[in-house]
This record gives C-alpha cells, sequence and structure tokens, in this order.
C-alpha cells in the first residue's frame, strides 16, 4: 500500500486505503466465486488461473 500511495501522491497509506477501499455491487460475489474457483481447481492443470478468469480476460 506504501508504494501504492506514493505513486498517487498521497502522504500517508491510510489516505489511500480510505479512499479506495469502497466495494461496487457484485464485488463480493465476483471474489468468492474466483477464490472458490481457485481453491476447487485441480493442480493437474498447471495453469494458475481459473476458468473463470480465463473467461474474464477474453471479454474484457
Amino acid at each position: 500500500m506504501k508504494v501504492v500511495a506514493e505513486r498517487l501522491g498521497h502522504s500517508r497509506a491510510s489516505f489511500t486505503i480510505d479512499s479506495y477501499q469502497h466495494v461496487l455491487p457484485g464485488m463480493q460475489a465476483d471474489a468468492a466465486a474466483i477464490f472458490a474457483d481457485l481453491v476447487t481447481e485441480s493442480p493437474s492443470t498447471g495453469s494458475g488461473r481459473s476458468s473463470r478468469e480465463k473467461t474474464r480476460k477474453k471479454s474484457a
């Protein structure tokens, strides 16, 4: 956080955290789904990315 704060020109990391800690609608559900994919993904895939994340990157 300190590096991010410095890059944004903030003197305190706490200001950066307070300014950008908001959560947009749907972010909690998206994060939960990505986490679930990661912890249930078969280690044999070796990709390190979930299928949901791959789909997201293609649609972005």
